[in-house]
């Protein structure tokens, strides 16, 4: 029996073959492998100082009144509700 009856005909009675199983073990490791490293990764990525350029926003927000938003901010803001609406109800 060739390798690609015998894959098919473990497949149908739900069978995997050590190959296989050895495979998906692998690819289990690299994953969480993987998946460690990015954590690490951003454990180890320098955070921006929240200090740096505080005084200049802050000085920018109190020199006057914010503006009101346009039609089409409004509208774009109305739109994007409706649609996180939409998307929680479906959920």
């Amino acid at each position: 029996m060739s390798e690609c009856h015998r894959f098919v005909a473990n497949r149908m009675i739900g069978r995997q073959d050590d190959g296989q199983k050895d495979a998906s073990a692998r690819l289990a490791g690299l994953a969480s492998a993987a998946a460690e490293r990015v954590v690490e990764a951003k454990r180890l990525e320098p955070k921006p100082d929240p200090s740096v350029g505080a005084e200049e926003r802050i000085e920018a927000l109190l020199e006057g009144p914010a503006s009101l938003p346009d039609e089409a901010e409004v509208e774009a803001h109305k739109k994007s509700e409706k649609e996180a609406r939409v998307r929680l109800r479906q959920e």
